[in-house]
């Protein structure tokens, strides 16, 4: 069951393609993205 959403998803994104456009897509780990965001599977 997937979790509820609790806020906008726009934030997270603007997160997101900020570590990918500063460091480049082929250098960004799912780590960076965990500290970025902070978001984790867990």
């Amino acid at each position: 069951m997937p979790r509820p959403e609790s806020a906008s998803r726009t934030p997270l994104v603007d997160s997101a393609l900020n570590i990918f456009w500063n460091r480049g897509f082929h250098v960004v780990s799912l780590g960076d993205l965990v500290q970025e965001t902070g978001v984790s599977h867990v």
